[in-house]
């Protein structure tokens, strides 16, 4: 409870009594609920206008409270924090307070809370419109409750995202205006490609769309309706309301837990490998039970399962290069922390060891799921012959996945290793190479062997083949998949032989080193 502690934070009590110093947040909030009350009073006015159209203007009046707050809360909160964690880097003041007693943890929380205190007065600041509205009957206590969690959950979200700076002050030489002029541009723009995809048929997208995003929620606030904005998981439905607040935290806490990390060494990867481990067994759990659907299934269970190992090969790549140490990193381990606990458990749970164990995990979290959420259960139901061609299906497409995944992350902690400034464009430019020339060059040339080389020809191939309402399994495709699985074998072989190989020849070295300075070390590995 100690990392809380927020009554107790320096950094929120300073920042607050700063802003009530020099700003006006008392007369910045009456503003804002008398510009609320002018529109509701305009709404009102014209009521008799909007029922001719089949509107109520009180349930009109509740949608825009809650889109404008929404938007306004998720701007100040993001705004705020991202301009004084900007301001604290060029001053070189965040410094002085990373070698404080203050934890990482703590700073991070006084700049949340504390520097986006103008997003939580706003959102204080109506709830009078809406008790007004809940005993208008507008809306139920019980959605006012839970709509005004959201408000909180996205006002911890956006400002978790603007913690996230580079404490490199030479690379952080933006000034406020400008943060300010990127979050108001960005917003639309998310906003948009929100509106683009919510109707979407597919139930992944809608999902993570809307649960950051709570564009249902307004939309059935117009109707009068908020609980009927909901999702299936699992075959049971679950109101947005319930599950905005439950993902909000969740991405707040990955952004807040990748920027606590940064502070205490800004070499540390993003996430440490459990909390990627428990980041992909809910992501996968999400995948399964948005695609979950009791029988009769007919042909849809082919692309359900396909549709699942590439979401995971997704959320996977994305947590590979967040979990991968730098060079750097390694061979401090290397250095230090080599040999102070057995290796399968550095492996699985150190922060500064290679990933070897740790790809296999995420890739054994994504059969484990699909297997027990997804094909177990139509087994189960309908009964194994019926399932035995989309059942083996499954198994190649879960094995194929995970061995790109795998092979993939091995190339990533290989380039890591031994190239210095090495990022994730570069990784993104070699996924390009190995996926797409192949493909144009098979497309090119008409050949299938060519275009078996390629992940996404593959991919594409599969894609087509679910869509047949007559599932046939035999073949899972006209194209070669073991040329696919041989080449990423290759790759997997080659990239965890010359890991291998560089830290023992790192290994020997430091030894040698030790031994001359008079160093007792334990025998290499």
């Amino acid at each position: 409870m100690e990392r809380l502690a927020f009554w107790n934070n320096p950094l929120v009590v300073s920042a607050l009594r700063m802003k009530f110093r020099r700003g006006m947040p008392v007369a910045m909030t009456c503003t804002y609920v008398l510009l609320l009350i002018t529109v509701g009073a305009a709404m009102y006015r014209w009521r008799v206008d909007m029922a001719g159209n089949g509107f109520q203007w009180d349930q009109i009046f509740l949608a825009t409270l809650a889109g404008v707050q929404f938007f306004l809360a998720a701007v100040l909160a993001m705004g705020a924090t991202k301009t004084s964690m900007q301001a604290e880097v060029n001053n070189r003041t965040m410094d002085f307070q990373r070698i404080a007693s203050v934890s990482p943890w703590r700073i991070l929380l006084g700049k949340l809370l504390g520097e986006g205190a103008y997003a939580f007065l706003s959102t204080i600041a109506t709830i009078p419109l809406a008790v007004w509205l809940v005993l208008n009957g507008t809306i139920t206590p019980a959605a006012a409750i839970a709509l005004y969690v959201c408000l909180i959950s996205i006002s911890l979200l956006a400002g978790s995202v603007g913690l996230q700076v580079n404490l490199d002050p030479q690379a952080t030489k933006t000034s406020a205006s400008a943060q300010w002029v990127g979050v108001l541009v960005t917003m639309p723009i998310w906003l948009s490609f929100s509106m683009m995809f919510i109707q979407a048929t597919n139930p992944i997208i809608g999902f993570f769309f809307s649960s950051l995003i709570p564009i249902f929620v307004v939309r059935e606030l117009v109707d009068g309706t908020p609980w009927d904005a909901a999702c299936e998981l699992f075959g049971f439905t679950v109101p947005y309301l319930l599950v905005i607040p439950v993902m909000h935290l969740f991405w707040a806490g990955a952004f807040f837990s990748a920027m606590a990390r940064r502070l205490v060494h800004p070499q540390y990867p993003p996430y440490s490998k459990p909390f990627a481990y428990g980041v992909v067994l809910l992501l996968d759990l999400i995948l399964a039970g948005l695609l979950f659907d009791p029988p009769p299934l007919g042909s849809s269970f082919p692309r359900q399962i396909l549709t699942f190992f590439l979401a995971h090969l997704f959320f996977g790549f994305w947590v590979m290069v967040a979990v991968t140490p730098r060079g750097e990193i390694l061979h401090s381990w290397i250095w230090r922390f080599r040999g102070q606990r057995s290796w399968p458990v550095d492996a699985l749970l150190g922060p500064r060891s290679p990933t070897t164990l740790s790809l296999l995990v995420l890739c054994l979290t994504g059969i484990a799921v699909a297997c027990g959420a997804l094909v177990v259960p139509q087994i189960v139901w309908r009964g194994f012959p019926a399932v035995r061609d989309a059942a083996s299906f499954a198994f190649m497409v879960g094995g194929t996945t995970c061995l790109i995944l795998f092979s993939l992350g091995m190339l990533h902690q290989w380039m890591m290793l031994v190239v210095p400034k090495m990022n994730f464009a570069v990784l993104f430019i070699v996924v390009i190479l190995l996926w797409v020339p192949p493909y144009l060059a098979g497309e090119y040339y008409d050949h299938n062997s060519l275009r078996g080389l390629s992940a996404l020809a593959v991919f594409v191939d599969w894609w087509g083949l679910t869509s047949n309402t007559n599932f046939q399994g035999a073949s899972f495709g006209r194209l070669p998949v073991m040329y696919l699985n041989l080449a990423y074998g290759l790759i997997l072989c080659g990239s965890w032989a010359s890991i291998r190989w560089s830290l023992q020849q790192k290994s020997r070295e430091v030894s040698t080193k030790l031994q001359s300075m008079g160093v007792n070390v334990a025998p290499t590995e």
